[in-house]
C-alpha cells in the first residue's frame, strides 16, 4: 500500500485533468481562458509527478507535455479523444508500475540487509579495502532525502546526522577551510546557498524522494528540485566507467553517490584508505559503483572528509 498510495494520487489527478481537456473541448474549440486554466493545472500536476522515481515519472511528464504542446498549437480539440484516453491509460499504467514495484524489492539481493524503510545496506571487502554501502530504494514514500542548510555548515558529519535524526549521512562537496564554502552549486529546500553556482561539478538534484544526476557544466538546478549538492568528478555515466581525472589517480578514502538507470535505487558507497598509501582512485570508484548497482555515479569530497554515518551503529567510516 504505501508503494501504490502516491501512484494512485497521481492517476487521480490525470484523471481530473482528462476531465477538463473533455469539458473545454466539447465545443471543438479552446478559448484562452480555458487554456490558461489547463496549463495551470498541468504544470501543477507536473510539479507533483517529479517525487516518483524516474521510470514511473517519465511517461506522465512527456504526455503532460504533449497537452501543453497541442493546447499551445491550437491542436488540442482535434486531438481531444485521443488525449483523453492516453491520460486515462498512463494512470492506469501508473498504478500497476507501482504495484510491480511493491512486488519486486530491489534491496532483497547480493547480501543486502535491510536496516530501515526503504534502506538497505552491505558490508563487505574490494581490492582488500572495507566497502560500506547504502542503498534507498527511492519508490518507498516513506524515504525522504535532504541537505543540511547554509547556517549549518562547519558541523560534522556525526553532528549533522545526530540533529536532523537521519538514518543516513554522508559528507559533500569540496570546500574551503574557514569558510566551509562549498565548491560548486548548492541549495536547500528551494534556497541557493549564496555564493554558489554551478560550473565544472556534477551534481545530484532531488525533491523528497526523486532524484536525478546532473552533469559537470550543467546550467544549474533544474526547476523542479529543491536540493543540489555537487562534488567531482562524474566517475560513472550511462554504465561507463569516466576517464582517470589526473589530479585524482591517488588512492585514497573515496565517497561514492550513484543512481540506477531506472533512478530508482540510490547508492551511497564509502571505501576506506589513507592518503597515498592505500584507497581507491576515482576511477577505481567508478567501477565500484557500477558492481554494487549504479548507472551514473559521482565522488564526494575524499580523503580525510570521506565520513558515513548510519544509525545505531554510529559512524561506520570515519
Amino acid at each position: 500500500r504505501v508503494f501504490t498510495k502516491p501512484a494512485q494520487a497521481q492517476a487521480k489527478q490525470l484523471e481530473r485533468v482528462r476531465t477538463q481537456v473533455d469539458t473545454f473541448t466539447k465545443d471543438g474549440k479552446l478559448s484562452a481562458a480555458e487554456k490558461k486554466s489547463l496549463n495551470a493545472r498541468l504544470a501543477k500536476r507536473e510539479k507533483a509527478a517529479r517525487p516518483l522515481v524516474g521510470y514511473q515519472s517519465e511517461p506522465v511528464l512527456e504526455l503532460l507535455g504533449e497537452v501543453k504542446r497541442l493546447a499551445r498549437s491550437g491542436r488540442l480539440a482535434a486531438m481531444a479523444d485521443d488525449v483523453e484516453g492516453r491520460l486515462r491509460g498512463a494512470g492506469d499504467r501508473l498504478v500497476k508500475q507501482a504495484e510491480f514495484a511493491a512486488a519486486h524489492d530491489r534491496l532483497k539481493k547480493d547480501g543486502w540487509k535491510r536496516a530501515y524503510h526503504g534502506v538497505a545496506t552491505k558490508n563487505f571487502r574490494y581490492h582488500g579495502l572495507a566497502v560500506h554501502a547504502v542503498a534507498v530504494d527511492l519508490a518507498d514514500p516513506r524515504v525522504r532525502l535532504q541537505t543540511n542548510t547554509q547556517g549549518e555548515r562547519g558541523k560534522t558529519v556525526e553532528t549533522q546526522a545526530k540533529g536532523h535524526r537521519a538514518e543516513i549521512a554522508i559528507n559533500g562537496d569540496f570546500f574551503s577551510f574557514g569558510s566551509y564554502q562549498p565548491s560548486g552549486l548548492t541549495e536547500t529546500n528551494g534556497k541557493q546557498w549564496s555564493g554558489t553556482q554551478a560550473g565544472y561539478e556534477p551534481s545530484i538534484a532531488f525533491t523528497g524522494r526523486h532524484a536525478e544526476m546532473l552533469g559537470a557544466y550543467h546550467r544549474g538546478e533544474p526547476g523542479w528540485a529543491d536540493n543540489v549538492v555537487s562534488a567531482r568528478p562524474m566517475i560513472l555515466r550511462d554504465g561507463k566507467v569516466g576517464a582517470e581525472p589526473d589530479n585524482m589517480t591517488e588512492k585514497t578514502s573515496r565517497i561514492g553517490l550513484g543512481l540506477s538507470k531506472s533512478n530508482r535505487v540510490l547508492y551511497l558507497v564509502a571505501v576506506e584508505g589513507r592518503s597515498g598509501v592505500k584507497g581507491l582512485t576515482a576511477a577505481e570508484l567508478g567501477k565500484l559503483m557500477k558492481r554494487v548497482g549504479a548507472d551514473d555515479a559521482m565522488t564526494m569530497d575524499g580523503g580525510d572528509s570521506a565520513q558515513m554515518y548510519q544509525r545505531g551503529r554510529g559512524m561506520v567510516h570515519r
